[in-house]
């Protein structure tokens, strides 16, 4: 959120999750679950955190800090298993999760009230689904977001301007990456094993810095200072 406040999950038998407000010196325990997956976490100040859930597929919203949680979606016909969250604040998000048994498309979910109502916008959009969970997918805002998809070769990278009505596919500057993160419209980076590659001009061009030791893409964490 910003200097000071911040969330994040972890996973062994629980799924635990966890909040500081004082810039990390003190994480406070909010959430554990048991045999369910925290997959991904969106907090947009000290009392608004949602999280999204695998195996079954559920969005969860706390509007106190984490003292308590309300179910907000959970309908196995549509999703079993949610990929990523995001809130741009306390109304507009967006959150995506596959089709059952791990088939396309995939499923995303958009929000104007506060996650009151999760609406479908991407049912009879291109095929692929996401495969490597928060990882591949990314919005900078209601409007515009990046979707690198899995189950299709070549896997190719989408773009969307206009809220998931429709899909551009643009260029990929490699088969097999693993994570993308963008910044706004123009700045974005995606990441390989032994590489990563940066935009700046919304995926059009791309350009590659080749690293000696090998990325763990399950454990990237992406920091860009504009």
């Amino acid at each position: 959120v910003d200097e000071n406040i911040a969330a994040f999950a972890i996973r062994t038998d629980f799924s635990h999750l966890y909040i500081t407000q004082t810039g990390g010196s003190q994480w406070n325990l909010i959430r554990s679950i048991y045999h369910e997956w925290i997959v991904d976490v969106s907090i947009i100040d000290e009392n608004n955190i949602w999280f999204c859930t695998a195996y079954p597929a559920s969005i969860f919203h706390s509007y106190n800090g984490g003292e308590t949680w309300i179910e907000q979606f959970s309908d196995s016909t549509i999703t079993t298993f949610f990929n990523y969250i995001e809130m741009f604040d306390e109304y507009i998000g967006i959150a995506m999760g596959d089709g059952n048994e791990n088939e396309g498309p995939a499923v995303i979910l958009k929000t104007i009230n506060g996650g009151t109502d999760w609406v479908s916008v991407n049912d009879s959009a291109f095929g692929g689904y996401s495969g490597d969970l928060w990882r591949r997918i990314d919005f900078i805002d209601i409007n515009t977001g990046y979707f690198r998809e899995s189950g299709i070769n070549p896997n190719l990278l989408f773009k969307t301007v206009d809220g998931c009505s429709t899909w551009t596919s643009i260029s990929l500057p490699q088969n097999t990456g693993q994570a993308l993160k963008f910044y706004d419209e123009n700045i974005g980076f995606v990441i390989d094993f032994r590489t990563y590659n940066r935009t700046f001009d919304g995926g059009i061009t791309w350009e590659e810095d080749r690293k000696s030791t090998r990325l763990n893409s399950s454990h990237v964490v992406i920091s860009y200072a504009v």
